[in-house]
């Protein structure tokens, strides 16, 4: 794939609708916390 193509690729993304999503810029604590809680641990 070309570098150029891949802003639209991200772009077109869908998120799943039974998965969790967990925000990469976040603290390593807080997506943990995010996946512990959403899979209700």
């Amino acid at each position: 794939m070309k570098a150029s193509l891949l802003k639209s690729q991200f772009e077109a993304l869908e998120e799943p609708s039974r998965a969790t999503v967990v925000n990469i810029e976040a603290s390593p604590n807080e997506i943990g916390s995010t996946i512990w809680r959403e899979l209700k641990l």
